[in-house]
């Protein structure tokens, strides 16, 4: 069973399609689960990765099967909402990618940054974790950041959360985790997996709640329809209802902070990682929760240039007609996307 010692006493499981064949410049995806799903939930991704010249690399993060799981200590840090528990997880992450880097000598950044290198991908509230790695520069050893410059290439938000990027809480709108007809966190969790992969129809170009789709249910939602052997590889809800919800309750100020710091901070944008690319996948049937994410990020980066300050720049993309779980109903058309961005 691989792992990656990322702190002492730390460890993070992680799959891994292995080098391409005859190649000497192939980029390492990584990518980082959200809430409830574990890496599985991408290993339809697979077979797609060698024929596109990507190494494809599926990290559990901390407190899921085969990673270390949190301490009494980072569970207090939680429940005080402490910043401190977000700057040990960016360097956890960057010392993954520093660590992959100098043990498997992956392909480095070419001189057109088309090719090599890695790309970093968070898929829902992973994403809190990927970007954490711009959010917190204080926090991290200088020469982290230097080890990464000629190999860390793409940031890919996937499909991220409003709460991933500290937006308020939003407590008139359906969630199941505030469900009272879903008893105990076995309930809410299958609520959550049918709640967060149906399709629903949002409008996100006018900005406004009032042409969100808040049903509590969408249409043929991708958990159903798993089978109990796919569910019991790529679902651990016991790993979510027993780490997350002190994420989400207590940690909003400072996913708030990071993000300011990782997408906005001009000065950060020009002395961390300042070539690394920055992109955003959009699903265009997601769940509201998603879909405010993006009218939020996007509102805010209009704000931020009316008023002159210019951070990284983020270039963003979607996929029609698909829902928050893409890759596992339509692995074809997640993978041609991710690859789009990816060799272009």
């Amino acid at each position: 069973m691989p792992t990656s010692p990322v702190d002492p006493n730390v460890e993070l499981y992680f799959t891994d399609s292995g080098p391409v064949a005859d190649s000497t410049n192939y980029t390492t995806l990584v990518i980082f689960h959200g809430t409830a799903f574990n890496g599985n939930i991408f290993s339809k991704l697979v077979p797609f990765a060698a024929q596109d010249n990507i190494r494809l690399v599926l990290v559990n993060r901390r407190h899921y099967s085969g990673s270390t799981k949190l301490t009494d200590s980072e569970f207090q840090e939680l429940k005080a909402g402490q910043k401190s528990f977000m700057e040990r997880m960016s360097r956890q992450v960057a010392n993954f990618l520093l660590w992959f880097a100098e043990s498997y000598k992956i392909p480095q950044i070419s001189s057109d940054r088309k090719t090599g290198g890695f790309a970093l991908m968070g898929w829902s509230f992973g994403n809190a974790f990927t970007i954490s790695v711009l959010g917190h520069p204080e926090a991290m050893p200088k020469d982290s950041y230097q080890k990464l410059e000629p190999c860390f290439r793409q940031l890919i938000m996937y499909e991220s959360a409003y709460v991933n990027i500290g937006r308020s809480e939003l407590s008139e709108q359906y969630k199941p985790f505030t469900d009272p007809d879903l008893k105990g966190p076995e309930a809410i969790f299958n609520g959550f997996g049918s709640w967060i992969s149906g399709y629903f129809n949002n409008d996100v170009a006018s900005g406004s709640f009032e042409d969100f789709d808040f049903a509590k249910r969408g249409e043929h939602p991708s958990f159903d329809n798993m089978t109990p052997a796919e569910k019991a590889a790529s679902v651990e809800i016991m790993a979510a209802a027993t780490s997350e919800p002190f994420m989400w309750r207590h940690m909003r100020p400072i996913y708030r902070a990071q993000t300011r710091k990782a997408f906005f901070d001009e000065h950060a944008a020009k002395e961390v990682l300042p070539h690394l690319e920055l992109v955003y996948i959009y699903c265009t049937r997601t769940h509201w929760s998603c879909a405010w994410g993006l009218v939020e990020l996007k509102r805010e980066i209009k704000e931020e240039a009316e008023q002159g300050r210019i951070g990284r720049s983020i270039r963003f993309t979607d996929i029609p007609g698909a829902n928050h779980l893409v890759h596992w109903d339509d692995p074809k058309a997640f993978w041609a996307a991710t690859v789009d961005i990816i060799n272009n």
